[in-house]
Order: C-alpha cells, then structure tokens, then sequence
C-alpha cells in the first residue's frame, strides 16, 4: 500500500470520524424569524434501547457527544423535542444535522398552524395556502383570518403559516412550492430536500407529511381542510412556473383525497408510536389523576370517535361516550378531531377538570434521571419495572385480553401527567375478526414513585 493512499485512507477515516463527533439538532421558534429556542428538551427513540437525550444552548443548538443508537440516523429512530410553553414535536429521522421549529401554544383553540421544515438545498421552499379569494404565501402574507408568520429563503425554514378562524363554506388547500426551481419541469424537484411539514392543532401536533424524493414536480400539494374543518390528506406533485398562479392552480383542481396513512403522511399524533389499532390522541389531565382521550377507529365500517376519561388511581373507567355515523346534526366523525360531535359532550366534560395538555406519547423502554422504565406483559398481568426501584404489578389482564395476549399484546407507550408523577400506559389488544385479528387500544395508570420492590 503506498503512503499516498495511507494518508488519503486516514484523511477520510478523519473525517467520518469528525462527522460522527458533530451530532448536532438546531431548535428555532416557528413564529419569529431566526430566534433561537434555548432550553429544549431532545430525546432520541428507537426500540429496545434506552432513550438519548440533548438539551439546546442558548443559540438553540443540541450538541450530542456522538450519534445516537450507534450512529443510527433513520426511519427507526423518533425525536421528540419539548419546551414549556411549546406544542411537542415528534419527528421521524434522519434527524442529525436539521433545523426545526417549535410552535408557540396558539390563543385561539380553533386555528391551525403548519410549519415546514426542509435540509440545506434548495434554498428556498415556499409555503402557499389558498382559499376562496386568498392566496397567502411571500408576495401577500395577510389574508382574512390567516397570516405568513416567517418567510425563509436560504435553507433549513421553518416556513410557518397560522390560520386563526375559518372563513365560512370555504375549502383551505396547503402546498409547498419549489421556488429555487420554478422553472424547472417534469423532474424531481424535492429530491434530496428531507422536506417536512407539521401540523399543529389546539396545540397538538395532528400530522406530520414527509416529501416523497421520488415525486415529480416543482409543486407538493399537501392537504385540503374542508368546510367541516376536517383534515384531508392530498399528498400528489404538480409542476406549476409561476408563482403567482399556485392559488388558482390548487383551488381549480380536483384533487384526490387519500386514505389516512399514504405513503409519506403520518396521519395522526399518535400514529407516530402507536402502530396498531385505531388513532388514540391526549385530550387532558386533572389534578386528581383522570386522564382524558379521544380514540378513532371504524365498527363494522362506520367512523366512530370515543371520548373517553378514565382514572388513573382506580382505572376506573369515568367517561366513555361515542359517536358512530352521523350526529344528530347530521354530521359524520372523520377522524379524532371530530370529537365534539360527540352529543353533548362538552357538557358531560364539565365539573372533571381537564386541563387541555400538549405532550408527546413516549415509548418503552425510557430513560430519565438515570432509570429506566418499562412495562411487559407476563402471563395474565401487566407488569412495570425501573432499574433502580425494581417492579410492580399493575393489574391482571381481562380473560379476553390474557387469552390475545397469547397471540400479541402491544405495549405502546405512556402519556405523562403534567400535574404528578403519574402515567397512562396504552396497550393494544388483538381481537380475533374473520381472516385474522383486529386491534383495540386500552389504557392502564401507575404511579412512579411508588409500590416498586426489589
């Protein structure tokens, strides 16, 4: 082996190594153009391995010593970054390396705000929401009811658009345009962006899209919200030069709606972690550990939405209302966004002291403060353990679900109390259908300070 090709073997064995030292997450506000976010919380997930955590510096950068899980920076992998005061982000990886952006808690519980995220190239994506006479992107950042917060154009975003109130009777339809490459047809045109876009709504993260590098186009049209305020996911390419015309290009055609789950969307919170069975979001806290949720799924073809508040002392079960079909206003659930055409459930609510929360659903294992949690299923019973307090039973499972728990019982994850150191844990049970098994979600409460032994 000559010198020459030694030194140059040892010059990119150094920079590979460098490059595996800088593991890095930049952290911006989503709302005000460039300010750093100090002080966020990054924890880095991928199943059966502890959880790696990264703090950001007052310049809003987390610095890990190496990368996480081995280097691993991919579709296996989930980071969550939370703030007081901010709606949680969970994004799936590659993640090593971008800029994201945290969405400040929204006033007004009615809004959405989509955010886009993107890597170095190209330098400028442009967000564009049209509806009825508005077309809202750089050129016209005000429109009725909805603004451009932070125009971006050299790289990374965020590109933020918030929507405060509803125009009446009026479709909204959501799409990036490639402005780096407007003139630029039928090639690939996001390919190699890594582009995102996160939607926020009452302050809870409800999709996340991820660009398809294959997709043909200059133009990503990403979803509709219809009249209903219902969330459609679109999803397709289309190559548009000018600018100016992507509103009446988006609003003039008729775009297919595609299934939750299509290729490149992640259709809801939970759907980030939560696998099996039916989309399952947080819909609050009280003070004396009850818990409240929202599930969807579909009964023998019917869209049903589940309000359901459970304590999380007794797992006795306070609330469950559900809607399948159409209301009495004759208004059909589409998914758990829907959960106050529920009859009267707002009522209902009343006198439980909910308080709205807007935090992530962690997986199993987690690490925290130098212990790790986890909860498995061992014979008839649910069992949680900490490496440093030992374990503890949280209950016999129902003979139905002990008799599935033969075939797979899925430990998903746990939602956080705000107010103490109290969890839910969600569990997803087969239920035998024909032609093979179907998938319920329940939910199982401990505490975490308590009634472990060695």
């Amino acid at each position: 082996m000559t010198m020459r090709l030694i030194m140059m073997l040892l010059v990119l064995f150094s920079a590979r190594a460098a490059l595996a030292a800088e593991a890095k997450v930049k952290v911006l506000s989503a709302t005000i153009k460039d300010k750093a976010i100090g002080g966020a919380q990054l924890t880095f997930q991928t199943s059966g391995q502890s959880s790696v955590k990264a703090t950001t510096a007052d310049d809003g950068t987390a610095t890990l010593t190496a990368a996480p899980f081995g280097g691993a920076d991919d579709g296996n992998v989930n980071l969550i970054i939370e703030k007081q005061g901010f709606s949680a982000l969970v994004v799936k990886c590659p993640c090593l390396g971008m800029t994201y952006a945290l969405s400040e808690n929204m006033t007004r519980a009615e809004g959405i705000r989509v955010v886009l995220n993107w890597g170095n190239a190209p330098r400028d994506l442009d967000s564009h929401l049209a509806y009825g006479e508005n077309h809202i992107f750089f050129q016209q950042k005000k429109g009725e009811q909805a603004n451009l917060d932070v125009d971006d154009t050299d790289g990374f975003g965020p590109e933020t658009v918030t929507v405060d109130g509803w125009v009446p009777e009026k479709d909204y339809v959501y799409a990036v345009h490639n402005y780096s490459q407007a003139s630029d047809v039928g090639k690939k045109s996001f390919s190699g962006s890594k582009a995102k876009v996160f939607v926020y709504k009452r302050n809870i993260l409800q999709r996340v899209y991820e660009v398809n590098p294959e997709g043909v186009g200059n133009l990503w049209v990403i979803f509709r919200v219809d009249k209903l305020g219902t969330i459609n996911d679109i999803n397709q390419y289309a190559d548009v030069s000018d600018t100016t015309k992507v509103g009446k290009f988006v609003l003039g055609k008729q775009w297919n709606t595609g299934a939750s789950g299509a290729d490149g969307v992640v259709s809801t919170f939970s759907d980030l972690v939560l696998k099996k069975g039916p989309a399952l979001v947080e819909l609050g806290w009280s003070q004396k550990g009850r818990f409240g949720f929202v599930t969807f799924d579909y009964k023998g073809g019917t869209p049903c939405v589940t309000v359901g508040v459970q304590d999380m002392i007794t797992d006795a079960r306070m609330l469950e209302e559900k809607q399948c079909g159409p209301n009495a206003a004759g208004k059909t659930p589409a998914s758990v966004d829907d959960w106050r055409l529920v009859d009267g459930i707002e009522q209902k609510l009343q006198g439980l002291n909910l308080q709205p929360v807007s935090r992530p659903l962690y997986r199993f294992p987690h690490a925290k403060d130098g212990d790790t949690l986890d909860v498995k299923v061992n014979g008839d019973e649910l069992i949680a353990s900490s490496a440093k307090k030992g374990s503890k039973s949280l209950g016999k499972l129902s003979a139905i679900d002990a008799k599935a728990a033969q075939k797979d019982v899925g430990i998903e994850g746990f939602f956080q109390s705000p107010f103490e150191p109290r969890v839910a844990v969600l569990y997803a049970v087969p239920v035998a259908k024909e032609g093979g098994y179907d998938y319920i979600v329940k939910v199982s409460g401990f505490h975490l300070k308590v009634g472990f032994k060695k």
